[in-house]
């Protein structure tokens, strides 16, 4: 069926940059005084599912009714060009890297289009559906989150559900904070610095900037469940302000930690557990295959992980060094013999005569041969 064209209605609102159709759509809905972008999409014979989709024919015809270009809508509306991604700016980040069921606003833009617009006058900007965007660029305040409709099909009605937001739940966050999201914000842009993690899908590289810096904020016992958005925010700035100078850095950082960790045997687990924890349930996803097998070299080489044992769900099939008792043992050297010579060397070290051995570097193969 050919849908007639549309003209720009005369009430009207003036679209915001980087603003999604939905919003749009909601805002020009509320200008003209329906009772839900659902009833006003009806009237004007727009499929309200596909809009939420970004089907491009819908968005061309909110553009349409706005008197705006469409395609610079419609760079901002998340849309779907396969089933795993959804297009986003200059990025087709993976659809884990969307929050769909929680909308999230920043207070400050709320308050001041209010106050200078009205009802019709808040504003979603699309960036602001990506989980790793917590804050807003022009304000430096953390998002915050949209009250729920009382029914689901009003889920993108977002200048009527701004009525039920706090608008006075202003947190200001330091710029050195934002590193990640400005740097994620650039890549929308399509803005690229040629480092190592513009190589890496967009949402490896946020999450892998936020998970590792969660590691070095929290610790390695931390709870990703219990993480507060600050503290996400501030864990995405450290992983980004460690990672942007490559995967050497983070390795780097890895036996900085070890190495922190003081007298004793120390697993990578009691080391670096809530990254690697993370690390390991990516198994499904072949974006971060790479990145665990990294990881793994990395451990297999520092640590005594048995043949059979399985690390990042990742076999091991040849034990690359050994602690002192099972080396010794292995290639029949007599232990104090073996403790001595590796003090000498500087690979471990006592504290006292009886003290606790630090391993500053496990015995490899080729240092017991």
């Amino acid at each position: 069926m050919m849908l007639s064209p549309l003209k720009p209605l005369p009430l009207n609102v003036t679209p915001v940059p980087g603003e999604s159709a939905t919003s749009l759509a909601s805002r020009i809905a509320r200008k003209n005084g329906t009772a839900s972008l659902q009833s006003f999409c009806a009237d004007m014979s727009i499929s309200y599912r596909a809009l939420k989709v970004g089907d491009p024919v819908e968005i061309e015809r909110v553009a349409a009714l706005a008197g705006c270009a469409p395609t610079t809508l419609r760079t901002w509306t998340p849309h779907a060009p396969s089933k795993t991604n959804y297009q986003l700016g200059a990025e087709a980040p993976r659809f884990t890297a969307y929050s769909r069921s929680t909308i999230r606003g920043c207070p400050k833009c709320a308050a001041e289009a209010l106050s200078e617009q009205g009802a019709h006058g808040p504003f979603h900007l699309g960036a602001w559906q990506l989980t790793s965007i917590r804050t807003c660029a022009h304000h430096s305040c953390m998002l915050i989150e949209v009250p729920p409709p009382s029914h689901h099909k009003h889920s993108y009605d977002f200048a009527r559900m701004v009525d039920n937001m706090d608008i006075d739940d202003i947190q200001i966050v330091a710029e050195e904070a934002r590193s990640l999201e400005r740097y994620l914000l650039g890549r929308l842009d399509g803005a690229s610095a040629g480092r190592w993690l513009d190589t890496l899908e967009f949402h490896v590289a946020a999450q892998l900037c936020e998970n590792f810096g969660l590691l070095l904020t929290r610790g390695p016992k931390a709870s990703r469940a219990e993480t507060t958005e600050r503290q996400w925010l501030e864990a995405g700035a450290a992983g980004y302000d460690v990672l942007c100078n490559g995967p050497d850095q983070m390795v780097a950082v890895l036996e900085e930690l070890r190495l922190k960790a003081g007298p004793g045997c120390h697993t990578y687990g009691a080391i670096a557990g809530s990254f690697l924890t993370w690390l390991s349930q990516r198994e499904d996803d072949a974006a971060f295959d790479d990145i665990r097998q990294m990881v793994f070299d990395y451990i297999l080489r520092t640590y005594p992980v048995l043949v059979g044992s399985t690390v990042l769900r990742i076999r091991c099939d040849r034990q690359q060094v050994y602690s002192l008792r099972k080396g010794a043992k292995a290639y029949g050297i007599d232990e104090r013999m073996l403790r001595h010579k590796l003090l000498e060397r500087g690979d471990i070290s006592k504290s006292g005569k009886s003290g606790a051995i630090t391993y500053h570097r496990y015995p490899s193969r080729e240092t017991l041969q």
